[in-house]
């Protein structure tokens, strides 16, 4: 029942779970979303997960259920099977960033206007925001162009 990984897997599935716990994961959630993505295998049952990572069951099913509210994974079934079969949901990734993006777009523009209504008493601090807004402004135009860029050249 445990799959197979090579130490190369299980160096990546560590490299990928540490960043994904930057991202706000915990450990166990961020070992599974690593696990799922780094397997050669198109999905994995729940027992698998359990006993690749060797974690609990509790553990386990925590760490599912917060990746599928995340959308970080989904899953499928089979007829016949009671099974649910786990893989990620990597095709997200751009609705993700495109909201996120989208967010700092928004961010950007509240910035401006707390900027313009601040006085001239804290010209430092006024002169900051307003870096910090073009900043934002920047970067999130420049990631959304190239999202859009990218769902063109999906077609």
């Amino acid at each position: 029942m445990p799959l197979t990984l090579s130490e190369n897997q299980k160096i990546l599935i560590e490299k990928y779970g540490v960043l994904m716990e930057r991202f706000g994961l915990s450990p166990v959630s961020a070992r599974v979303n690593a696990l799922l993505t780094v397997t050669n295998l198109p999905y994995l049952s729940f027992d698998e997960i359990r006993v690749s990572l060797n974690i609990s069951k509790s553990a386990t099913s925590t760490a599912i259920n917060t990746l599928l509210l995340l959308d970080y994974i989904t899953f499928k079934t089979e007829l016949g099977d009671r099974k649910r079969y786990f893989y990620p949901s990597i095709e997200s990734w751009k609705v993700k960033l495109e909201r996120y993006f989208l967010n700092l777009k928004e961010l950007s523009e509240v910035l401006e206007e707390i900027a313009e209504s601040k006085t001239n008493q804290d010209l430092e601090q006024k002169k900051d925001v307003i870096e910090y807004s073009n900043f934002l402004h920047d970067l999130a135009l420049n990631s959304i162009q190239s999202l859009e860029l990218e769902k063109f050249s999906d077609k």
